[in-house]
């Protein structure tokens, strides 16, 4: 899988500038590394920053975006990280991790709704807010 994402990344790499594979490949990894420090940490925005970079760079295959969708989650950026972790399940359909991450984010957002924007929207209808 390594192997792929190295491939990957030095083909989107060229386009931008030729740089040396083995430079590109030290680069990521260096950001891989720090993102994974900073999730360690507790800075759950910043990890999902660097994950999101290297999702940018074409290095995002399902082990990164499964950490990207779970460092969201942990940022309490639901949305988003439904997104990743759906992304990641696309590409690793039967990984049992991300369909549980994914299960739990998906709650954990049904859950806010239903303690938020229900309560929000009660009435709503009544006052011209919302049609039916």
């Amino acid at each position: 899988m390594r192997g792929r994402i190295a491939f990957v990344v030095v083909a989107a790499l060229a386009v931008l500038a030729p740089p040396a594979p083995a430079a590109a490949d030290a680069q990521l990894a260096a950001l891989l590394d720090r993102s994974n420090q900073q999730f360690f940490r507790g800075d759950y925005t910043g990890a999902a920053s660097g994950y999101q970079r290297l999702v940018e760079l074409g290095a995002g295959d399902a082990r990164v975006l499964f950490n990207l969708g779970t460092a969201q989650a942990r940022a309490d950026q639901l949305g988003p990280a439904i997104h990743a972790l759906r992304r990641a399940a696309s590409l690793e359909p039967g990984n049992a991790q991300v369909l549980q991450n994914l299960a739990t984010v998906q709650a954990m957002a049904r859950a806010r709704y239903t303690a938020t924007d229900r309560g929000a929207l009660k009435g709503a209808d009544r006052e011209g807010g919302v049609s039916r």
